[in-house]
């Protein structure tokens, strides 16, 4: 689905490069939705988390994260830099200091970003410190008109 007068890569070219790109994730498109999962590993010294992405044409991307150290955080909602925990224990991290737009491909953005954001997790409970730039936003509050 590709949206008028618009260089928004449509739905299935997305999917398509989001899994050659990551061939052990899966994914697919339904109902102008396009919904990815994959678990990876950010570096070589961190644990293998789930990253997950929903995407419509017109709205940012939204990634949840899970699994790996979140898997046995006591307080979820502690978690700098994230939109707030679902019942499933999935954060919706904050992504707002990147610049998306919708002539990028998820694979090539969205996804190394949400890794870095699981980095960045794994540093912050060693010093109690957030090292990357900070966006301000508040939790709770995604930022997806």
């Amino acid at each position: 689905m590709r949206l008028r007068g618009s260089n928004a890569k449509p739905l299935v070219v997305q999917l398509q490069r989001l899994l050659t790109q990551y061939p052990e994730s899966s994914g697919e498109v339904s109902r102008s939705k396009l919904t990815w999962r994959c678990r990876l590993r950010p570096q070589s010294v961190t644990d293998t988390y789930l990253f997950e992405i929903e995407y419509r044409l017109g709205r940012k991307p939204i990634v949840y994260v899970s699994e790996g150290r979140l898997a046995i955080e006591q307080n979820l909602d502690s978690v700098p830099h994230q939109y707030g925990v679902l019942d499933d224990g999935r954060i919706q991290a904050c992504l707002d200091r990147y610049d998306w737009n919708k002539t990028m491909f998820l694979a090539d953005s969205v996804v190394p970003w949400a890794m870095e954001w699981a980095l960045y997790y794994e540093i912050w409970l060693v010093t109690g410190t957030w090292q990357a730039d900070e966006a301000p936003h508040r939790v709770g509050s995604p930022k997806n008109p």
